[in-house]
């Protein structure tokens, strides 16, 4: 009991050091993870749209694929902001931030105790949420990501337990109310983890069917056909369904209109250059935990190996190793911990399924780097699915796993091995005192202290990111209420590129400069704002402002991955001399030029009718147009996608393309209303109607069957 609240004691103390600042009123905008203000929160929507006005640097586009995580991400914000009045520094703590070191903390507790069949389990929150690959996550601000994985545990015990309840048993697989229960289980822990990142998802479903092939290989209770066609309904069918059903409200306008994600995405996200370009880690760190950014988390730059780490794989895979007493009988004689996996109790065979998995993670972790690149580029470029994972570092998630079993199992038979051995060595006499310590116990500390060690930077405050203290800057703060008090829509053009704290939201929205132009050169973006056919352009982009943002953090005014301050002078200097641009004065280091002008969301090139917006919603518009004449052409400044459509009356007319946009031409002359829609969003409010409905189904079905029993038999 003591040595349980004594481990309790040291993982609390640690979470509360490294997450400390995560407790606090500051805002965490780093990396990937952006700060928002009133506006942008009061504008989202609690029904998931089809169209993200945040897509193609501020243009829009069609998102389906990542509709669940943006849906979560707007629906909470939104509802905490307007039934609350809770602001965005609070927010993200309470949906992000904290629910994923709790989430974390909980689901390896759970996971470690339902497999490891001794007290040592209370190490598996030190393996699993402080492992320099989650913290290098969260430290970058991809939040989606370490939710996600807080999740993995969960989704994997509810499939290891429904695949035990089958597989070890003596009766043969029929369907009952247990098993149905669990596959229910199955399927909404995998439509959890699916809401906030696919690539998870495929991870966990590749250890899922490993398990589903190892329980067939070393159990042999399936012995027929038909039991292998019960047994898959069970594990994969019922939970597939369930999962689908979950997510129809983005699978079924997909589905209709056959979007494609990796078309869309660009051959930048699809190529094998972009696997080696993305290929940091090598096989030393990717088996040792070691992430290959760590402790900097600069992109790009490679850390050198640790030796310390290499202790982590040694624990793991030492239970293989060592022989310990055999701790279910009274026998004196020892057995080696590999023999009792084989030979003397079935349970124990899943070591060997996660040493092999943590293998496999390892060994994909690195990438396309040697040894054996080739592998992984052939599984990029063949495998379905495999390529989402341009970034290899996402299959540490797989050794993580592991590594969460292996190495507390590893402490606890190095533990009761070290409590077996007799003689002198026993105990080690202390100052020539009658006082004594057992060596067991010094070894448990040393390895407590070994994951403090390994961890250094992360206790001492070293991380940078989201583990840093930050205020919000006042130029920034002035900056929004100086737009947000302008109700006409138009975009702002960012120098070189978008800054966190800056404003963005559907009726203003942020562009980046080196993603509109596709340029990552400085001069080369400066200079393009003084050719004639930019400006046209950016006036059609609804461009009224660009802004040369204060570098707070340093980070994007950079040279030799050092912030320089000439490159911060020598943009504005340059940007003076644009007679485009006109200064407007008092935002301190933040640089704002109006342009001379600018189109608004809609906008015809004949000046011979007037065009008002009625109602607006991201995926739906009402215009009214007045002394039109058939034929003429109005543009919608949105990036072009021919599923948005316009309808009067009778008439439905497919957008066609206009340089970077949508236009429609007007099919009668006169003055009446026109609604602009995508087309997707019917389908997405419809499939989420089911959703919800489906959920509620389930957990009403779930709670009124369990009656008290309890839903993981650990």
């Amino acid at each position: 009991m003591v040595k349980h609240y004594f481990l309790i004691s040291c993982l609390v103390a640690l979470i509360f050091l490294i997450f400390k600042n995560w407790l606090s009123f500051y805002p965490l905008a780093s990396g990937d993870w952006s700060y928002f203000y009133p506006s942008s929160l009061s504008s989202f929507k609690y029904i998931p749209q089809a169209w993200d006005t945040y897509q193609n640097t501020g243009l829009g586009g069609s998102n389906l694929y990542t509709l669940g995580l943006v849906w979560y991400f707007c629906a909470s914000s939104h509802l905490l902001f307007e039934t609350f009045h809770i602001h965005w520094e609070v927010i993200e703590k309470l949906v992000w931030f904290l629910p994923m070191v709790i989430i974390s903390t909980l689901s390896s507790l759970v996971f470690a105790k339902s497999i490891i069949k001794n007290n040592f389990y209370f190490f598996a929150p030190f393996i699993f949420l402080l492992n320099t690959y989650i913290l290098m996550v969260v430290g970058g601000g991809q939040m989606g990501v370490a939710v996600a994985y807080s999740v993995v545990p969960l989704v994997i015990l509810a499939f290891v337990n429904l695949i035990d309840s089958v597989s070890t048993e003596e009766k043969k697989p029929t369907f009952n109310i247990y098993r149905f229960r669990l596959s229910l289980i199955c399927g909404i822990t995998l439509a959890v983890l699916l809401l906030f990142d696919i690539r998870v998802t495929y991870i966990s479903l590749l250890a899922v069917v490993l398990y589903f092939i190892f329980s067939l290989f070393f159990y042999k209770k399936i012995k027929n056909t038909r039991e292998i066609f019960t047994l898959c309904i069970l594990i994969y069918v019922i939970p597939f369904l369930v999962t689908v059903f979950l997510h129809l409200f983005w699978i079924l306008p997909a589905i209709v209109y056959r979007a494609d994600p990796i078309t869309s995405s660009g051959v930048q996200f699809s190529s094998t250059g972009a696997v080696n370009f993305f290929s940091f880690a090598n096989l030393e760190q990717s088996v040792s935990l070691l992430h290959p950014n760590w402790p900097e988390n600069i992109f790009g730059k490679v850390g050198f190996m640790k030796p310390e780490f290499l202790l982590l794989p040694i624990l793991a895979y030492s239970i293989f190793l060592f022989k310990v007493p055999n701790l279910k009988s009274r026998e004196k004689k020892p057995i080696t911990v590999f023999n009792r996996c084989i030979v003397e109790n079935q349970l124990d065979k899943k070591y060997i399924y996660f040493a092999i998995l943590g293998l496999i993670g390892a060994f994909f972790a690195k990438g396309s780097t040697e040894p054996f690149g080739g592998i992984y580029t052939w599984f990029f470029e063949h495998v379905p699915g495999f390529v989402m994972f341009r970034d290899p570092t996402k299959w540490y998630i797989l050794t993580v796993i592991s590594y969460t079993i292996l190495i507390p199992t590893g402490i606890a038979y190095l533990f009761y091995f070290l409590k077996s051995i007799q003689g002198p060595f026993y105990k080690l006499k202390l100052l020539n005192k009658l006082e004594f310590v057992r060596v067991e116990i010094v070894f448990l500390l040393g390895c407590i202290f070994f994951f403090l060690f390994v961890i250094r930077p992360a206790l001492m405050g070293e991380l940078n990111g989201t583990f840093k203290y930050r205020s919000l800057p006042y130029e920034y703060i002035k900056l929004e209420n100086y737009i947000a008090s302008q109700p006409s829509f138009y975009r702002i053009l960012w120098i070189p590129q978008f800054q966190k704290y800056g404003t963005n939201y559907a009726l203003h929205r942020s562009i980046s400069g080196k993603e509109f132009f596709n340029v990552q050169q400085l001069r080369i973006i400066v200079n393009k704002l003084n050719e004639p056919k930019t400006q046209q352009l950016l006036k059609e982009s609804s461009v009224k402002y660009v802004v040369v943002p204060d570098d707070v953090e340093g980070e994007i005014f950079l040279e030799d991955r050092k912030y320089n301050k000439k490159l911060y002078e020598k943009t504005i200097s340059d940007l003076r001399k644009n007679k485009w641009l006109k200064e407007i004065l008092g935002f301190g280091k933040i640089k704002v030029f109006e342009t001379k002008n600018y189109y608004d969301h809609f906008f015809s090139l004949s000046k011979n009718f007037k065009l008002d917006t009625i109602y607006e919603n991201q995926s739906d518009y009402v215009l009214h147009v007045e002394n039109v004449k058939k034929g003429e052409r109005i543009v919608f400044s949105e990036q072009f996608n021919g599923q948005w459509n316009m309808i009067n009356n009778t008439h439905q007319i497919h957008s066609e393309k206009y340089k970077l946009f949508n236009s429609f031409i007007l099919p009668q002359s006169g003055s009446y209303d026109i609604q602009i829609v995508f087309s997707p969003q019917k389908f997405v409010s419809i499939g989420f109607y089911i959703s919800v409905s489906v959920f509620l189904l389930i957990v009403s079905w779930l709670a009124f069957s369990i009656k008290r029993k309890k839903l993981f038999h650990i």
